[in-house]
């Protein structure tokens, strides 16, 4: 897909409580009222588990960077694979990935930092910013965020978009950011529901793509602008950016001599990148630390207002709150964009979090990281105790 954004299986929400339980960092006043015997055991057990974690990535050939985090800590930490093969550059923390649409997460604080400005109301029908569009006066802010506004997706592969369609018109690699993006929000907004809005969820990108728009008509400034003034800039993310030039890491296909960027000059690929397209949905490159920063600052009230923040997270019947899927205890989202993928996941009770980013591509291998740490966990629950 052109643009990422799968909803990841439900079960890992269980391994995922299941992990925030099984790797108790314990704190040195925790540690004192134990007796020696019982804090070697726990020692012993998560060193090994982490092992055997270990041992599950590298014999499925995970490539790319992944941390774990409990109580603040880095628990665990993987780095596979090149950053750039050619060099002999390895990945590491340190490097910068794109994150797909995980980027979801930065529009919709972006609407929520508008929103604790006054400037803006959750409720709001969209005919406010978009004039003459058909479902304008049906479709809510709040519905784009959590994607029950029943505007149909569109990705990579969709004929109806990114070839000549009955509307006219076509996007193109060759076209700047701005006639790209003009293209895609008027096949948008002239798209019939796909259902009425509030009915149910439906994962869309042109939500997300409505709200980046939203975000520029209510503060006058352009979209990447707000979000690096209002989060990356306050939390000190020197690493992440919309801009594709301050990558540290090429893509590459999974077991693959050919890159990314080779790919692509092939013409016959599905990653062929239009300027704008990614608007909204997409876009944000960062490395492991930055997004550390991120989820800390979002949880600590950093960005936005707590009230707001508990708006956005809260747990609903659709699964997904703002720019993040959700449960009782845990938000996340993943994302892919080309041959990057990325998973963010972290506990509303600020204990857990992990952040995975890879720069390679494996058509069996999305939100795998994930899929190994739940696997190796129910394989050896008698580490745990």
């Amino acid at each position: 897909n052109l643009i990422g954004g799968h909803i990841m299986k439900k079960y890992l929400l269980t391994a995922f409580m299941f992990l925030i339980i099984t790797f108790p960092g314990c704190s040195s006043s925790q540690t004192s009222v134990m007796n020696e015997e019982t804090t070697n055991n726990i020692v012993v057990a998560n060193e090994l588990l982490k092992s055997k974690i270990d041992e599950v990535v590298e014999s499925s050939n995970f490539k790319g960077v992944a941390s774990v985090y409990y109580n603040g800590e880095n628990i665990w930490c993987t780095e596979n694979g090149f950053a750039d093969r050619e060099n002999e550059t390895n990945n590491s923390v340190d490097h910068i990935y794109r994150i797909g649409s995980c980027t979801k997460q930065f529009t919709a604080t972006g609407i929520c930092i508008l929103y604790d400005q006054g400037k803006l109301d959750f409720g709001s029908t969209i005919d406010k910013y978009f004039k003459g569009t058909k479902y304008g006066n049906k479709v809510t802010i709040k519905d784009l965020l959590n994607m029950t506004s029943g505007i149909p997706n569109f990705s990579g592969s969709d004929d109806s978009l990114y070839e000549e369609s009955n509307l006219g018109f076509k996007i193109s690699p060759d076209n700047t950011q701005e006639d790209n993006k003009a293209s895609i929000e008027k096949w948008i907004l002239s798209q019939k529901l796909s259902f009425e809005p509030q009915k149910k969820f439906e994962y869309s990108n042109c939500n997300y793509f409505l709200l980046g728009r939203i975000i520029e008509i209510v503060s006058g400034e352009k979209y990447e602008d707000f979000i690096a003034e209002n989060i990356f800039e306050p939390l000190d993310m020197r690493s992440t950016s919309f801009d594709n030039d301050d990558l540290t890491t090429k893509g590459y296909i999974y077991d693959s001599v050919k890159t990314e960027e080779q790919l692509l000059k092939e013409q016959d690929t599905q990653w062929i990148f239009y300027p704008g397209a990614e608007f909204g949905a997409s876009g944000i490159n960062s490395s492991i630390e930055d997004l550390y920063k991120w989820i800390n600052g979002l949880l600590n009230s950093e960005i936005i207002k707590n009230d707001t923040y508990e708006m956005m997270t809260e747990t609903n019947n659709l699964g997904y709150g703002y720019g993040l899927f959700t449960n009782d205890n845990i938000c996340f989202h993943d994302g892919a964009w080309g041959s990057y993928e990325s998973e963010i996941i972290f506990s509303k009770d600020k204990k857990y979090m992990s952040i995975i980013l890879t720069n390679y591509y494996h058509r069996d291998f999305y939100g795998g990281i994930g899929q190994l740490i739940y696997n190796t966990i129910g394989e050896n629950k008698e580490l745990l105790g």
